[in-house]
Formats: C-alpha cells, structure tokens, sequence
C-alpha cells in the first residue's frame, strides 16, 4: 500500500524538526574543533570556531595564567591560548553532555569538561550565531572547578565500606549487614558461610589497590616509576614493600572516618619531623605540597611542634623542607 503523504503542517514540523537536528550536529562539531584546536596547538583553526569579534571568557583560571583573562577578537584569542598553554604541552581533555538551546540563528550551549591527567574540569557555556561559514561562538566562557575534594570524599566512604567500617558519609549504612545480604549464587554478596566454617580472606588485590590509590593522590603515579617502593628486588623484598604499604596507606590513610587524607598528611609530617626520619620527611613534604598545602602550611605547622619537640630536631625539618621547596621553584 502506497504511504500518504503528509499535510502541509506536518511536512513543515518535520523539516523544522530536521533542520534543527542538522544544528545541534553542527554545534557540536563546533564543541569539537574547538577542543581539538586546544589538545593540538593547531590555534588557526580558531578561525572554525569563533567569529572574528568573539569574547573569550577565562576569568575562572586567571590565577594560573598571566595577563588578561577575558580577551576580545580572533587575533587576541589566539594568542591568549599559545601563552596560556605554552607551559603545557600535550593538554588532553574531553568535552561531553552538550546541552544546546536553539533560538532562530542563536543557541545557547553547556559543555561539560574534564582535563584527562588532573582532576580539574569545570563547565563551558557559549553564545553561538549563525554566520555565513556555519555557526560560530561569539561568546565562549570556562566556569573552572576542582573535583579533589569530591573524589576524596568518595574514596574515603568507599574505602570504609568495603572495609567494614562505618563511614562519616553515610553513619547510618551498616557494611556488615550489607555483606551478610546475598544470593545464593556465590558471589561475594551471598549467604553466610555455615556454622564452624571459615570465612574467605579478604581479596589482597582489593587491600593493595586502596593503598596504591593513596600513594596515587599523595605522591601522583609518578612514585610507581621508581619500583613502587620495592627496597631489595626479592621475593621477601616484595613482600615487606606490600606489608608496609598495605599496613601504612590501606589500614590507616585510607581508612576513611573524621579525619581526610590531607589531615592525615599534616598527622604524618609531625611523626616524622619528631622521629627525626629525614628521607621519609621530605618525601612526605613533597606529599603534602601535592595534595595543596602550602609552604607556609608546612612552616606554621612546624612552628607548632616546636616547643614540644625541640630545636635541633625541628632546624632539620625545616632545613629539609626548605630542600623540597627550593626543589619546587628550579
């Protein structure tokens, strides 16, 4: 049977319809080159993204960058984004959850964006027109934001509930009780072993795992590069690596409750600066700097500790923490 064609009404919705799906397909391939211009350096291709009098709006990052964070005009847009980035070469980030509101030759958009090796991101917003050439952004801004202390938050309650312990997110979610609940397929949620049966280890990997996601946010991967703290390469040598860190950042860093992993860097620093442990001091002031305290954090701290610890041994941890300072700033 032969289709029927559509009324004059329909047959318009339809095209309006299309017309405005071939828009948003458009704008997000505007999101596109755009993002592809600022992972490649390729910033000639600006001129695919924004009109010749566009505004760029990065006054959420100026602490970052120099100059002017609001910039108007393709030219100067370009070179806002070389100086900028010139620091940072191979930035990787992804755009995503384009959210585009179409007004005639206008559109509003909201991106969401996540810079892939730091755990920064934030929100794009754009005012975009249609040119001769296509849609363009006349008006391109970044709400910047920090996702560390989420992730802490969630890595804290995680880590409590799969240790069985009570979490300061949740306080009233009972791990035990949890694992108790199950099917009968024998997976790790099922029935409880019979009476007089022991129980399964705990998995290792899982224990090892959170430690390694401690050493990850306090020391960045980059402390994996130097044989992942293993002191003698032997099999009792792996051995005492895994017990000590297992012992030191599963048991204890990542064990969540009332106190965050920034806390407890601060709660180590004081350990080592009074045992007098140079190596593991520095190590661990290079720890705290990465997880955002400062210099002067450092400093003020150890001016706290220093009536109850004495002088001499606080003069070393202030001379080693001076090192990894200056460390910092070459």
């Amino acid at each position: 049977m032969a289709r029927s064609n559509p009324g004059t009404n329909g047959g318009n919705a339809e095209l309006r319809r299309l017309a405005e799906a071939a828009d948003r397909m458009e704008i997000t391939e505007l999101l596109h080159r755009y993002a592809y211009a600022v992972d490649n350096g390729e910033f000639d291709l600006f001129g695919e993204v924004f009109t010749e009098d566009a505004t760029v709006d990065f006054g959420s990052v100026d602490q970052y960058v120099e100059g002017a964070s609001v910039v108007t005009g393709l030219p100067a847009i370009r070179a806002w984004f070389a100086k900028a980035l010139e620091p940072f070469p191979g930035v990787l980030h992804f755009m995503t959850n384009h959210r585009i509101v179409l007004d005639g030759d206008e559109a509003r958009t909201e991106t969401l964006m996540q810079v892939l090796h730091m755990s920064m991101g934030g929100v794009y917003r754009g005012d975009a027109v249609r040119t001769p050439a296509g849609w363009r952004f006349a008006r391109f801004r970044l709400e910047e934001r920090s996702f560390d202390e989420a992730a802490g938050r969630l890595i804290a309650h995680m880590t409590a509930v799969e240790s069985g312990t009570p979490s300061a997110a949740r306080p009233n979610l009972d791990p035990s009780a949890r694992k108790a609940k199950g099917t009968d397929d024998g997976s790790p949620g099922g029935p409880a072993p019979a009476a007089g049966a022991t129980a399964a280890p705990s998995d290792p990997l899982s224990r090892t795992a959170r430690a390694e996601a401690i050493l990850d946010r306090v020391f960045t991967p980059a402390w994996r590069e130097h044989g992942g703290g293993v002191p003698v390469a032997t099999p009792a040598g792996h051995d005492f690596a895994r017990l000590a860190v297992e012992h030191c950042y599963a048991d204890a860093w990542a064990r969540g409750g009332r106190f965050d992993v920034e806390t407890r860097s601060l709660f180590t620093l004081v350990a080592l600066a009074t045992l007098g442990c140079t190596d593991e001091l520095k190590l661990h002031i290079r720890g705290a700097l990465n997880l955002g305290h400062s210099p002067d954090d450092i400093a003020e701290l150890f001016v706290q500790i220093l009536p109850y610890v004495g002088t001499p041994r606080m003069v070393q941890a202030m001379r080693l923490a001076g090192e990894v300072f200056r460390e910092r700033l070459a």
